[in-house]
């Protein structure tokens, strides 16, 4: 229910979009810790290696960004697996991503995860309560931040998600 009615915020535009400017790393660490008790029920270890980065963006909707991208590794990580969370500036872009050791997501699915009410096979397996909306509205605040996501995955190793930033948007 709070994804769906997130969303219609969204697409209606009632959230309120006032930037600021915080700790993108920082921002990280919390949302790491937010879901502390999940990786530590599986044993996943964190790879975690975050520049120091102050970024003017919503920080109350990248910080939802961050739970959805962390919740689904956690959720599609084996017992004992490794999730890496990274940020990172070159060539005037940050670069954010998270990757798990999940089941992986097949190339021709890979875009298809943003679209809104999309699941894919192995996702309704795990997520009965899951209406696919999380990658959705991921999506739209990335873009609203004018901002890119992508997806990276091979089927049976990894899922990576990366978002990408406009570096003028930070002020370091």
């Amino acid at each position: 229910i709070g994804n769906i009615l997130l969303l219609a915020k969204l697409d209606n535009q009632i959230i309120q979009t006032k930037r600021s400017k915080f700790r993108l790393d920082e921002q990280v660490r919390q949302a790491v810790m937010m879901h502390e008790i999940k990786w530590t029920e599986k044993n996943i270890n964190l790879d975690v290696e975050l520049d120091e980065v102050e970024y003017l963006g919503t920080e109350d909707l990248l910080l939802h960004v961050w739970s959805n991208l962390l919740s689904n590794a956690i959720k599609f990580s084996p017992q004992n697996g490794i999730i890496a969370v990274s940020i990172y500036e070159k060539n005037g872009k940050l670069f954010v991503s998270v990757k798990d050791q999940g089941p992986g997501i097949a190339k021709e699915k890979q875009q298809k995860v943003f679209e809104r009410f999309y699941k894919t096979d192995r996702s309704r397996s795990h997520d009965k309560k899951g209406v696919g909306l999380g990658l959705y509205i991921v999506k739209t605040i990335i873009t609203q931040h004018e901002g890119e996501i992508f997806a990276e995955s091979e089927v049976g190793k990894y899922t990576k998600f990366t978002f990408v930033l406009d570096a003028d948007n930070k002020n370091s």
